[in-house]
């Protein structure tokens, strides 16, 4: 299940069943919101890391699909960038992040949605989240992963007064095995609560 982080300003409850349905009836307007922005992301098939359950490329999909439709949101196509598997690298998530920060208003709604691998950095008694990029590698992590303090400052970047962000990485804690030069290297998997918390607070 996707963690909610941010509703900025006006919170607006209500939600999406993956399966179908939906918590509360969906408002029907033409019009759907003034302006909406999103960036969405799906990755199962890591190049260095082990693969995911399709249901990650579905729930991406689906996403994508109730922003667009005139019966939920009315975001207009050209506005939601979706980057899936081999798409969704590194430098295409950055651009998409400064794009949405670029055109998007202070009246705007803009929804980010990350499904795939996350990973602790760092130093482990207080390490940084981070999102892994389709081409993550752990013998360069600082390099091929997009960390909460970059993932944050992207964030602080965009105006529009509705901003929720959403992320389905596991934050368990347990250890992933990621391909190194010659054996499988472990690292710390998920995004923890703290780093929650901190993109929450705007840190």
């Amino acid at each position: 299940m996707p963690e909610m982080l941010s509703s900025r300003g006006r919170r607006e409850a209500g939600g999406i069943d993956m399966n179908g349905g939906t918590s509360r009836k969906p408002v029907t307007t033409k019009r759907g919101f003034a302006v909406g922005h999103a960036v969405v992301i799906g990755i199962a098939d890591y190049r260095n890391a082990a693969a995911l359950p399709d249901a990650v490329m579905n729930d991406a999909r689906d996403v994508a699909a109730i922003l667009t439709s005139d019966a939920y949101c009315g975001y207009r196509p050209n506005n939601v960038h979706l980057l899936l598997n081999q798409d969704a690298t590194l430098a295409r998530i950055r651009t998409a992040l400064d794009c949405v920060a670029e055109t998007s208003g202070p009246s705007d709604s803009v929804v980010i949605f990350f499904s795939g691998h996350g990973a602790r950095l760092g130093n482990p008694k207080n390490p940084q989240s981070a999102l892994l990029p389709v081409e993550f590698d752990s013998r360069a992590p600082d390099t091929t992963s997009l960390s909460e303090t970059e993932f944050s400052s992207a964030l602080r970047r965009i105006s529009a007064e509705r901003l929720l962000v959403l992320i389905d990485a596991c934050h368990s804690g347990g250890a992933g095995s990621f391909k190194g030069s010659e054996q499988r290297e472990s690292l710390t998997v998920g995004y923890s609560e703290k780093s929650l918390a901190r993109l929450v607070n705007g840190h």
